[in-house]
């Protein structure tokens, strides 16, 4: 398959509001957040090799700090998504 099919599709998927839901979105959140855990420790080494950072310090300053961002993000997504009423200004109308 051509990259140029590959992105058709993908554009016809995202056109499809499949992508738009909370349920979808907690999903999404939540396997990025399983493969970094699961290549942690590879992304240690790699950090390491590349920027000679400590494995605790590599987690420290950026897998950990992805990590809790995406539990604070999987936790409150649904109240964000909610539907919210703003006043509207009178220089709208």
């Amino acid at each position: 398959m051509e990259i140029s099919e590959i992105v058709e599709k993908q554009r016809i998927y995202f056109a499809s509001g499949a992508t738009r839901t909370p349920e979808f979105r907690i999903a999404a959140l939540k396997k990025l957040q399983a493969t970094l855990r699961k290549y942690q420790g590879r992304l240690a080494d790699a950090m390491k090799h590349d920027l000679n950072k400590h494995h605790f310090e590599a987690y420290m300053c950026e897998t950990g700090m992805v990590l809790e961002e995406l539990r604070f993000h999987i936790r409150h997504l649904e109240r964000w998504m909610r539907p919210k009423r703003v006043p509207t200004p009178v220089a709208q109308f």
